[in-house]
């Protein structure tokens, strides 16, 4: 259908309308009005997710009529792995995402102070975003020695390794598109721990551990299941 039509186009989420507190100033409005074109000019709209698709066309009802679409999840190939990469040398759990307000490490950031001194390594993969001034300053004045690691330099191949020899992955973000990170972790076999969203419960199925960001109770205590099912006392 998509090589037929005049006009495709691909949409990966709608996070900026729905989500407008996450978003960098002045880019709701951009995107709204991207989002109108598309309502007025395509002739067919390919989505990542059914839950995008549904997100999607309930903004495009308020323009008018809603565009044919159709639901294309994405393709992942098994990352290429970087054998002579040099992981740390105790146990670790990995979070690979943008460091944005959206991605909520904060909430891993409160898990690993109460964790204390004899909590695994948590290395948090990714660069500095925006509108997170508050986490940012966290991240700055972790101490030399602290359990919690920020990375921002990993070629593709050094942060597959890394996420290959981890304990875990850990994705607390409040809403996501597709979450393709969790599903390259997934793709490698590590166990992953995220939000309850109904669209990585589309995509991933029953192969991560769902828990809902609002209980920090509950994150802490399975990210302790976790490191003890990897043979972390």
């Amino acid at each position: 259908d998509a090589l037929t039509s005049k006009i495709s186009v691909m949409i990966h989420d709608v996070i900026p309308l729905d989500f407008p507190q996450y978003q960098r100033a002045g880019t709701v409005e951009v995107f709204r009005s991207k989002l109108e074109m598309v309502q007025k000019y395509a002739d067919l709209v390919i989505y990542n997710s059914r839950d995008t698709q549904l997100r999607s066309e309930a903004h495009f009802a308020n323009y008018g009529d809603v565009p044919r679409g159709v639901v294309a999840h994405l393709g992942v190939d098994i990352p290429e792995i970087d054998a002579s990469f040099s992981l740390p040398q105790q146990p670790y759990f990995v979070s690979v995402s943008t460091i944005e307000p959206r991605k909520n490490h904060a909430l891993l950031l409160d898990l690993w102070q109460q964790l204390g001194p004899n909590a695994p390594e948590l290395h948090i993969c990714g660069g500095r975003g925006w509108n997170n001034d508050v986490t940012f300053q966290r991240l700055d004045a972790l101490p030399r020695d602290s359990k919690v690691v920020e990375r921002s330099d990993l070629t593709d191949p050094q942060l597959a390794a890394l996420v290959q020899g981890a304990c875990g992955t850990l994705y607390p973000s409040f809403a996501e598109g597709f979450g393709l990170p969790m599903v390259e972790s997934a793709a490698l076999g590590i166990p992953i721990l995220c939000n309850d969203l109904e669209v990585l419960r589309e995509i991933l199925g029953d192969i991560p551990f769902y828990s809902d960001v609002s209980d920090s109770y509950v994150w802490l205590n399975r990210v302790k299941e976790m490191a003890k099912a990897a043979g972390i006392t």
